[in-house]
C-alpha cells in the first residue's frame, strides 16, 4: 500500500512480496531460530531499496507524525495493537506490536485518517487519537519515552520536474471526506463500469454486478471528466486505494451486524496468512 502511494501505483507489492529483500528469512521473521520475532523499519527500508524507493525513518513525537500527514505524505506506523480502542480494531485477539501503513486522506472533520491495515484487509478509517495511543504505547514500552515513535515517512509521488522526464498523471483530489460502510455493486445496465485508482487515475473496468467495500465517501475536485452526469460524486473503496462514481453503482449500507461480521472475517483472514 505504501509503496503504491510513493511510486504512484509503479510498484504495488503487498507484505509477503518484500520477504526475500528485508533482510530476514521466513523463519526468522517466525522466531523459529530464537532471534527477536518480526520485522521492524528498518527491514522495510531495506525492502523498499530493492524497488529504488527510500523509506525515511523517523523518530519524533507524535506531532511530527501528523505533520506529515497532513502535508500529504504518507507513514509506515509501527505501534501497539492492544492500545487501540475497539471501535479502531480489526482484530480482537491481536494485542502486540504491528506496523501499518496511513495514507494522508482526512475525513471532512479532520479527526480521522485512512490506514491501510493487514488485519482489516484494506482501507479503513481511523480516528487520530487512536493513532496517537497507538504509537505512543509502544514508544513508551520500547524506548520508555513517548516522544519518540517509530515510524518512516512514505513521501507522496512527486510529477517530473523537469522537460526531459516523461510526464505522469497527477493522483485525484478527494475532498469533502466522510465516513461511509457498506457496499457498492456495480449496475447492471450500461455495461461494465470503473473503478478509478487515486494515485494515477488508472481505470479497472468491472462487469456489471461487481461488488467492492465502501469506507467512506467525497467530491472530485476537479470531476473526473467532462462527460455527461455526476462525475464528482465518490464512493471510497476499501480493498485497494480507488473511487467509484456514485452515478456508476447501487450502494446498500451496513446494518451494524453485518459490519461486525465483515471485520471478524477480514480480521480471521488476516491472521490466517500469518501463521
Amino acid at each position: 500500500m505504501a509503496l503504491d502511494f510513493t511510486t504512484g501505483g509503479q510498484v504495488s507489492v503487498w507484505g509477503g512480496q518484500l520477504i526475500p529483500y528485508c533482510g530476514k528469512t521466513p523463519s526468522q521473521i517466525a522466531g523459529i531460530d530464537g532471534g527477536p520475532k518480526g520485522t521492524n523499519l528498518y527491514n522495510v527500508e531495506k525492502a523498499w531499496a530493492h524497488y529504488g524507493q527510500d523509506l525515511d525513518i523517523r523518530d519524533g513525537p507524535f506531532e511530527e507524525a501528523e505533520a506529515i500527514l497532513r502535508a500529504g505524505d504518507g507513514l509506515v506506523a509501527q505501534g501497539w495493537y492492544d492500545a487501540l480502542p475497539s471501535i479502531d480494531r480489526c482484530s480482537k485477539t491481536f494485542e502486540t506490536g504491528h506496523a501499518f501503513y496511513v495514507h494522508p486522506l482526512f475525513n471532512g472533520s479532520g479527526t480521522s485518517v485512512l490506514k491501510g491495515d493487514p488485519l482489516c484487509g484494506g482501507y479503513a478509517y481511523m480516528r487520530l487519537s487512536s493513532l496517537r495511543s497507538y504509537m505512543e504505547e509502544l514508544a513508551r514500552r520500547v524506548r520508555n519515552d513517548e516522544n519518540r515513535l517509530f515510524f518512516g515517512r512514505a513521501p507522496k509521488f512527486q510529477l517530473p520536474d523537469t522537460d526531459t522526464e516523461e510526464p505522469s498523471v497527477p493522483p485525484l483530489v478527494v475532498t469533502k471526506v466522510a465516513a461511509a460502510s457498506g457496499t457498492a455493486k456495480t449496475k447492471l445496465l450500461g455495461g461494465k463500469h470503473a473503478a478509478v485508482q487515486v494515485a494515477d487515475r488508472e481505470y479497472f473496468f468491472m462487469e456489471p454486478g461487481t461488488s467492492k467495500r465502501v469506507v467512506g465517501q467525497g467530491v472530485l475536485v476537479p470531476p473526473l471528466d467532462d462527460n455527461a452526469g455526476d462525475r464528482s460524486s465518490v464512493w471510497l473503496i476499501g480493498d485497494e486505494l480507488a473511487v467509484f462514481l456514485k452515478m456508476d453503482v447501487d450502494y446498500t449500507p451496513d446494518t451494524s451486524s453485518t459490519f461486525n461480521q465483515g471485520v471478524e472475517a477480514a480480521s480471521k483472514k488476516a491472521l490466517e496468512a500469518k501463521h
